[in-house]
């Protein structure tokens, strides 16, 4: 018998991927404030120091509908697809995101 595909691993190894991913940094850098050392939040539209880069679509998990190829389409979008958020708003977004998931599971 085979040893099971260590799903979680390869989830996280392909998130610290896209997290040096090229488009990312573009993303964040492009959203920089001119003459301030902050970004604004494109949700709630306030400067911050510290920012996440969100998927305005959720990633998800590779064991939806789609599988692993829509999980890799989401995870690694174009820039259209991403969004600078402060930290309060993105962890908002992403309790949102979870019970979303959740209810639907």
């Amino acid at each position: 018998m085979s040893a099971p595909i260590p799903y979680a691993f390869i989830v996280s190894a392909l998130r610290k991927v896209w997290m040096n991913s090229p488009t990312r940094k573009q993303v964040k850098a492009r959203r920089k404030v001119v003459g301030m050392d902050a970004y604004l939040c494109e949700q709630c539209k306030r400067p911050a120091k510290k920012v996440e880069v969100d998927h305005v679509v959720p990633v998800g998990s590779p064991n939806g509908p789609d599988g692993w190829d829509g999980f890799m389409r989401r995870l690694f979008c174009s820039a259209d697809g991403l969004r600078v958020l402060c930290l309060k708003c993105h962890a908002a977004k992403s309790r949102v995101d979870a019970a979303t998931r959740k209810a639907v599971a």
